[in-house]
C-alpha cells in the first residue's frame, strides 16, 4: 500500500510541474502513454489523474480526451491549491453523500436512522442513494457525487469480489471517505463496523452453555456470500468457536444458499425445511441476517417445531419487540422476544458521522486508517433459545416420522 501511494505521488508531482510549465497546451497524454512513460500500473495513473481533476488542473471530456484547464495552465501550484475550499469551509457547507446497498433488513434502517440523527446534530445535509448491492451502480453513484461536489462521503460497500476503483481513487486523492460495515483489504480507508467474527463466537458460546451440540449457521439472504466480508467473518468465527475451543463439544453445520433474483421467501423457507428434515439432530440454528431468521421462524412453524422447546433460534440483525419499540420500529417477528446479536448499530451510525467529521477536520495522510473503529457485539438473551432437549423427546423426530408414514 505504501509503495503504491509513493508511486502515484511521484507521477502526480511530475505532471503538476509539467502542467505549470505549460508543456501540455493542446492535449494531455493518454493513460496508456503515461503508463509506458512512468512504468506504472493503470491504477497508479488513474489515481494521479483523479487528483489533477479534483485540483481543476485538467478536465476529462468523454469521447475527446483529457485537456489542461485553461484557467490553471499558467497559475503556480500554490495559487491552484488556494482555490480549493478549506476543510473548515467543507465542514460548514455540510453536503454529505451516503450510499447504502439496500434498506432491506433492520440493520440498514437502524444504522440509517442514527446516521441521519447525527448529521442533524452537525447541521449537515445528507444526500442518500441506494446501490441495490450492484457494483456498477455504486461506481455510477460515486462518480455522480464527485461531479456534484459533496464535502464528504459515507459508503456501505456493495457485496462482491471486485473493488470500486472510483471509490479507491477518490480516497487516495485525499477526499474524506468512511466505509460502513465492510472494508477493502489492502486499502486503509477508515471504516466503522461490528466485530462479526466475535459475534458468531458469542452466539455459539451461548448455545453451547445451553447444552446444544448440533448447531447450524444459516445464510440465505446474501447475494454473494463468498465475497461478503460480514458473512465470511461470521462463518469463520462460528467454526473457530465450534472446532478450536478448548472443549470442542459442538458439531457445526453451514447451510449457505446465495439469494437469487426472482427467488421468493417461500423458496427459501422450503429449502430450509428440507435441511431440517435431513438433519433431525440439529437443535439450534443461528441466522446470519434478518432474512435468515424470518425464514427459520417460518420453516419451524411449518414443521411443527416449537421455539425454543424443540429448536432454539437466534441471529444477527434480528432485534426483538422491546428494542424495536424503543427505537420506534415495528417488529418483524410478532410478540416473541428474540435472542439476537446486538451489533451496536446505534453506535455504529453515530460513529460513522463522527469519524467522517474527524477526517474532514484534521490533516490526514492517505493510508492512515488508524481512526477505524470496531465495536464489540453483545448477546441479548430472549425467549427463542433454551436448554437442549433429548432427541427422543423432540418434535423433529415426531414430524419426520409422520412424513415417512405419509410417504
Amino acid at each position: 500500500m505504501a509503495l503504491r501511494g509513493q508511486l502515484y505521488r511521484e507521477v502526480l508531482d511530475v505532471l503538476r510541474q509539467e502542467i505549470a510549465a505549460g508543456e501540455y497546451r493542446e492535449r494531455f497524454p493518454a493513460e496508456k502513454d503515461l503508463q509506458q512513460r512512468f512504468g506504472v500500473s493503470a491504477t497508479t495513473v488513474k489515481t494521479a489523474l483523479a487528483v489533477l481533476v479534483q485540483e481543476q488542473r485538467i478536465v476529462r471530456i468523454p469521447g475527446r480526451g483529457t485537456f489542461v484547464s485553461d484557467s490553471d495552465a499558467n497559475v503556480p501550484e500554490a495559487d491552484v491549491l488556494a482555490k480549493a475550499p478549506s476543510r473548515d469551509e467543507r465542514i460548514a457547507a455540510g453536503t454529505i453523500g451516503l450510499i447504502l446497498p439496500t434498506l432491506r433488513g433492520a440493520i440498514f434502517t437502524h444504522v440509517l436512522f442514527n446516521i441521519l440523527h447525527q448529521c442533524a446534530e452537525y447541521g449537515w445535509n445528507p444526500m442518500i442513494a441506494l446501490s441495490g448491492s450492484d457494483k456498477d451502480r455504486e461506481r455510477t453513484l460515486v462518480r455522480e457525487y464527485r461531479q456534484t461536489g459533496i464535502d464528504g462521503l459515507m459508503v456501505w460497500p456493495a457485496e462482491g469480489e471486485q473493488y470500486n476503483e472510483e471509490l479507491v481513487q477518490w480516497y487516495l486523492s485525499g477526499f474524506p471517505i468512511v466505509l460502513i460495515d465492510r472494508w477493502l483489504p489492502g486499502f486503509d480507508i477508515p471504516c466503522v463496523r461490528s466485530d462479526h467474527r466475535l459475534g458468531s463466537r458469542l452466539a455459539a458460546q451461548h448455545l453451547r452453555a445451553l447444552g446444544h451440540q448440533h448447531i447450524a449457521l444459516v445464510s440465505l439472504g446474501s447475494e454473494d456470500p463468498e465475497h461478503t466480508q460480514s458473512v465470511q467473518e461470521r462463518q469463520a468465527g462460528f467454526l473457530e468457536e465450534c472446532l478450536l475451543s478448548a472443549e470442542p463439544t459442538i458439531t457445526p453445520l453451514l447451510w449457505v444458499r446465495p439469494f437469487q433474483t426472482g427467488e421468493s421467501l417461500v423458496d427459501s423457507v422450503t429449502w430450509l425445511e428440507e435441511r431440517l428434515r435431513e438433519h433431525p439432530e440439529v437443535t439450534a440454528v443461528i441466522g446470519v441476517e434478518t432474512y435468515d431468521v424470518e425464514c427459520l421462524r417460518r420453516a419451524a412453524a411449518t414443521l411443527g417445531y416449537r421455539i425454543p422447546d424443540h429448536l432454539s433460534v437466534m441471529g444477527f440483525d434480528a432485534g426483538d419487540v422491546e428494542s424495536d419499540r424503543e427505537r420506534g420500529w415495528i417488529s418483524y417477528f410478532g410478540n416473541q422476544r428474540w435472542t439476537w446479536i446486538d451489533q451496536s448499530e446505534e453506535r455504529v451510525g453515530q460513529a460513522v458521522v463522527e469519524l467522517l467529521k474527524e477526517c474532514m477536520d484534521a490533516d490526514k495522510e492517505v493510508g492512515d486508517g488508524s481512526r477505524s473503529r470496531v465495536f464489540t457485539p453483545i448477546v441479548h438473551i430472549g425467549e427463542t433459545t433454551g436448554p437442549v432437549r433429548r432427541l427422543g423427546d423432540s418434535a423433529q423426530t415426531e414430524a419426520i416420522s409422520r412424513d415417512a408414514k405419509k410417504g
